[in-house]
């Protein structure tokens, strides 16, 4: 029994965790307690910190709810482990680089049958639009616009609150979204800058919660202050096998998330027989 009390504490920290924007995955996660959001002013990038620049700071260490940047030798690299998403914010901390700052993002959703709701604008290294239809006949196209990595947060809190309370299925109609490329992959280096602007659209089909046939559009862009504002449904855009010739890949999370692993960790506590 005290095997026990020693690792359900073990068990909870596990659990706690925290979401950071990521160059290449849109979101990744990191522990509470430990785990940091990384930034690089200098490059544009966002990580969970894989190269533990923050983890090996002594004057980080053990401290939470903190968040700040460090100059030397002309690099200028922060760290935060405040709230959700808290790197793109520190785009904000001075020194101001508007270079690598990203842009702000039109955020809001488009329903024709209904009126459009509309919240502040986000500011992210990538602003995007994902467009679709629904089942019925002669249906409208429904319009998310918002900012990459706020947009994937969003489809894994609904999914994780319906999982646990079965009272949010919003998720459903996103989670094509999060199993398709993000958008470095969209909007790729070969795409060319028009009018300060990087843009690109990928039509999709695939099925729907029911397992209805349905068209979509994943829109992405970077440069100018609202560049997702005026995608339209009949963008030109790319196939999917012009993003992954060889096949469909793993969505943002390729890795174990943290509350996988407490599973994976307490699974593993059982063989031992600590419970």
């Amino acid at each position: 029994m005290e095997r026990l009390v020693l690792l359900l504490p073990l068990l909870f920290l596990l659990a706690e965790a925290r979401w950071c924007a990521h160059d290449k995955k849109g979101i990744c996660e990191v522990p509470n307690i430990g785990g940091w959001c990384f930034h690089d002013k200098k490059t544009a990038e966002f990580s969970c910190d894989e190269d533990n620049y923050c983890r090996n700071q002594s004057t980080l260490a053990g401290k939470t709810n903190v968040a700040g940047c460090f100059t030397k030798n002309g690099d200028i690299r922060c760290c935060c482990n405040v709230g959700q998403l808290c790197n793109p914010q520190l785009v904000f901390q001075q020194p101001e680089i508007r270079s690598t700052s990203g842009q702000k993002c039109s955020y809001l959703y488009e329903d024709p049958r209904e009126e459009t709701v509309i919240y502040k604008d986000c500011q992210e290294k990538w602003c995007m639009a994902f467009m679709h239809n629904i089942p019925e006949k002669g249906s409208p196209i429904l319009v998310h616009r918002g900012c990459e990595s706020r947009f994937l947060l969003k489809h894994v809190q609904s999914k994780e609150m319906d999982s646990e309370y079965k009272n949010n299925s919003m998720w459903r109609s996103t989670e094509v979204v999060f199993n398709h490329p993000r958008c470095s992959e969209i909007v790729n280096d070969s795409v060319a800058w028009v009018n300060e602007t990087q843009r690109q659209c990928l039509d999709i089909d695939y099925k729907g919660p029911d397992g209805e046939p349905l068209k979509g559009k994943i829109c992405c862009c970077r440069g100018t202050d609202n560049c997702n504002a005026d995608f339209k449904w009949k963008d030109p855009a790319i196939r999917l096998d012009t993003v992954w010739p060889t096949g469909p890949k793993n969505g943002a999370l390729s890795v174990p998330t943290v509350s996988t692993m407490c599973v994976v960790f307490a699974a593993f506590a059982v063989s031992l027989g600590f419970v």
